[in-house]
């Protein structure tokens, strides 16, 4: 093979090693995700739960896209899509039918996240993005029950040195999304804060939302923070582009898969509350791990790990009573294979353009508009391909706050709903965690928002069942009244005096509601 086309190959395939890490780490991260979410059943999805689907399609619309989380609103249907959800994940994750789940997954991921749009965030948009993609390479080759039953070793490394990547328009469409999201995120985020006085990320560790105690005590180191603000600009402009240099290929690779993976894994994981994002970036920048890597430090697999991976396998190949089959990963041949591969080819292209398009529009809607119609928003609704990379952008936000839901009980008591304790309007000790897990403190900061006002209702209404299904008599919910406690913070680092509001007001038991 000739050095330039050995070089193309690396810029737009992937390693098959590559893909078997990304698969595996995907679809641990899928599984961590589902477990997650299985707590919240029946308050995020069911009809029970903060928003029933009567609710959603009067929300959404002609927006909302088909889910099979809203063909019930009961638990039971929702907890057994979550444990078929599962069961592809952890088919993925041992590479058994890797195909089939993969377009499982996605299917099955989509529907959950447009069931309840309130608890969604950058790294759920991402894992959705990367899974589509995902469906058209062969990631299922190596490290797999899918390789073992074809005959192939499960940690496969003697790979021919004239086809260690697999290339085609989803391995290139994979890499751009990836590399995409930091452009557009950049582009959005051009604004003094970053680009000038470099304020931004002191005033993203001043959210009392998001920041960890780690992350805090940084605030003390000013100079540090502004370096790091302009260190963040430069390495999601060039860092990607790094990725695709042409010379130096191989070593800039993996410079820049260990810059990102550091930036995510040891930056942004410890200092900020972000639930799985830094974790899926981290996951995805395996993509651009090179031949090289494999070849000089995990020259037998993946050492330790690799063999412990490849015992597992084969114990649960022999619960499963999978044979080995003589032949080779089935490849397209004939005619209209090669024509139906063909078509396949374009139409992913199409879609990567389209998806470069939508991210141009998000930077600047009226400027770019013309270039995509909002007529063509069908493709992206369909296939579930929209995405908005707005992190942190154009800067941090300057005011954040906490919650107070103060319940009036039917014998005159006040008691604070969330937490069943007496009512207090002092600031938390760590305002993150007083909102519980990732999923409701995305929810209850989205019911700040003035325009999901209506869902502070529904909320309301699902607080007081819940409580008055546990409590009787003079212990029920007469009414709630939800507050926040907002807290801004000025640019100098000084933070105002905290001011409360009422969001809402809600009646639970309209006969017995104590007199004022």
């Amino acid at each position: 093979m000739s050095p330039w086309r050995h070089r193309w190959r690396m810029l737009v395939g992937i390693d098959l090693r590559s893909l078997a890490l990304l698969r595996i780490s995907l679809a641990a991260i899928l599984i961590y995700d589902l477990l997650a979410r299985f707590g919240d059943l029946e308050a995020h999805y069911s009809d029970r739960g903060v928003l029933p689907r009567a609710e959603l399609l009067q929300w959404k619309g002609d927006e909302l896209v088909f889910s099979l989380h809203l063909l019930s609103g009961s638990v039971w249907l929702q907890g057994a899509l979550f444990v078929i959800a599962l069961f592809a994940a952890g088919c993925l994750l041992v590479g058994w039918h890797s195909r089939t789940m993969t377009v499982l997954s996605w299917v099955l991921l989509a529907s959950v996240q447009a069931r309840n749009p309130l608890i969604l965030h950058g790294g759920d948009q991402l894992l959705r993005v990367m899974l589509f993609w995902a469906m058209f390479v062969p990631w299922g080759r190596l490290a797999s029950l899918d390789g073992r039953r074809l005959g192939g070793r499960v940690m496969a490394t003697a790979l021919s040195p004239d086809a260690p990547y697999v290339v085609s328009v989803a391995t290139l469409a994979l890499k751009l999304q990836l590399c995409g999201m930091y452009w557009t995120t950049a582009a959005l985020k051009w604004h003094p804060i970053w680009l000038e006085d470099g304020s931004a990320i002191a005033m993203a560790l001043r959210l009392d939302q998001l920041v960890t105690p780690l992350g805090r005590s940084l605030t003390a180191y000013p100079d540090l923070l502004t370096w790091a603000t302009h260190g963040t600009m430069v390495l999601e402009i060039l860092g990607p582009a790094l990725a695709f240099c042409p010379w130096l290929t191989a070593p800039l690779q993996l410079f820049t898969v260990v810059l990102f993976v550091g930036f995510h894994l040891l930056g942004l994981a410890p200092a900020l509350y972000l639930g799985i994002f830094p974790f899926v970036c981290a996951a995805c920048w395996s993509l651009f791990l090179p031949s090289a890597f494999w070849d000089r430090w995990c020259p037998g697999g993946l050492h330790r790990l690799g063999r412990a991976w490849q015992r597992g396998l084969e114990v649960l190949a022999r619960a499963l009573r999978l044979r080995r089959r003589p032949g080779r990963w089935r490849t397209p041949h004939g005619r209209t294979a090669r024509w139906a591969d063909g078509l396949l080819q374009v139409g992913l292209a199409f879609l990567v353009i389209y998806v470069a398009l939508w991210n141009l529009r998000t930077v600047d809607f009226e400027r770019y508009r013309h270039l995509l119609p909002e007529k063509a928003n069908g493709v992206a609704d369909v296939l579930q391909l929209g995405q908005l990379w707005n992190l942190f952008a154009p800067f941090p936000a300057t005011e954040d706050g906490w919650f107070v839901f103060v319940g009036t009980l039917v014998d005159g008591d006040e008691v604070e709903v969330r937490s069943g304790g007496e009512v207090s309007f002092d600031k938390p000790q760590n305002v993150s965690r007083s909102f519980g897990n990732e999923r409701w403190k995305k929810y209850l900061m989205n019911l700040d928002d003035r325009q999901n006002g209506l869902h502070r209702r529904f909320y309301g209404r699902y607080l007081c069942e819940e409580w008055n299904g546990r409590h009787r008599g003079g212990e029920r919910l007469a009414s709630i009244q939800m507050f926040v406690v907002r807290e801004r913070t000025l640019p100098s680092g000084v933070e105002e005096a905290p001011r409360q509001g009422r969001l809402w007001q809600q009646v639970c038991v309209l006969d017995e509601v104590p007199s004022s």
